[in-house]
């Protein structure tokens, strides 16, 4: 059992009593509560099978490093100091200060993070010294009832940036904030967040709202190639149509920046409870957070092209057979 301290279940996440029975993996030595492993069935760590490696406790490197003498990291220059030392030894910040103290529960929390849900191939490295992957917010917090770390892995990118403002819609103590991403893109911002039903609706209005600039571009074409002849709409009825549909266009996207955050909120809030309703073991819960969430890059990109070549299309057919 002392092999095992400190060590959690990497099924449950709940560390290991006293006397209670333990399930070794026989191939790379992970520890598992024995009604843990009996649900599954198996180890979860298929990756350490498939590289020949063991199992190793991330929280006994932890401790390890806590009980370094050298383990106090300067926030200004990461250089290592003694735990004894007012001040950094490479340039002079003060190891004590509120700033450093911040920088260590960062680092700290983005470690925790990363010991849990890098077995599953997420990963928070790379927000630099200072960012945090949580923005700032206690990885553990349940906002609507969801823990902060869950909102973080069904966000994935840029979740640095929504949970802070996920928290403020979730206690009301701030704004959402202004998404210029959606404003500039509309309808294929919201097919990248995978909110695929605002995203369509979206799409489709503003093609609607394009329709009298559309037609009046295709006579003015018409005319460039030949003056001869006849137009085939009338163009003060097109001039009035685009002056009214301007509008309602630019105040859609604009309205699309005040509002995607708190649209994005409610569809995580919803996506993750409906995860969490099928009391799914941690492997798969945390598969499809990542499935359900993130963001999705190709669907975007077919569904821009798509929208080009139809715009093409019809362009050609009115311009060439009427």
């Amino acid at each position: 059992m002392e092999k095992f301290k400190d060590a959690v279940c990497p099924i449950c996440e709940k560390p290991f009593d006293d006397g209670e029975q333990i399930a070794v993996c026989p191939e790379c030595g992970a520890p598992y509560h024995k009604k843990c492993i009996d649900v599954t069935g198996k180890c979860i760590f298929d990756n350490l099978h498939s590289e020949g490696k063991s199992w190793t406790n991330p929280n006994e490197k932890a401790s390890a490093e806590s009980e370094n003498p050298n383990k106090k990291i300067c926030s200004r220059c990461g250089s290592a100091n003694p735990a004894s030392g007012l001040f950094c030894e490479n340039c002079g910040n003060p190891l004590n200060s509120p700033q450093n103290a911040y920088y260590q529960n960062t680092q700290n929390n983005a470690q925790n993070f990363q010991n849990v849900y890098g077995q599953y191939g997420f990963n928070t490295q790379g927000f630099g010294m200072f960012a945090s992957p949580f923005g700032n917010v206690n990885p553990d917090e349940e906002l609507n009832g969801i823990k902060v770390k869950d909102y973080s892995v069904f966000i994935g990118q840029n979740m640095h940036y929504f949970v802070p403002k996920f928290k403020n819609m979730a206690l009301k103590i701030g704004r959402a904030g202004f998404n210029f991403a959606a404003m500039l893109f509309g309808g294929f911002y919201f097919l990248y967040r995978k909110m695929y039903g605002i995203g369509i609706l979206l799409l489709i209005w503003f093609a609607v709202l394009r329709i009298p600039d559309f037609l009046y571009s295709i006579d003015y074409a018409r005319q460039m190639l030949d003056s001869s002849v006849e137009l085939l709409f009338d163009q003060n009825t097109l001039e009035s149509l685009s002056m009214l549909t301007t509008i309602p266009y630019y105040l859609t996207h604009l309205l699309c920046g005040f509002f995607a955050n708190r649209l994005y909120f409610s569809h995580s809030v919803r996506s993750i409870k409906k995860i969490n309703s099928l009391n799914l073991n941690t492997q798969d819960y945390v598969l499809s957070l990542r499935k359900k969430g993130g963001v999705v890059q190709n669907l975007v990109l077919i569904v821009f092209v798509v929208y080009f070549l139809i715009s093409f299309v019809m362009a050609f057919a009115l311009m060439y057979t009427m």
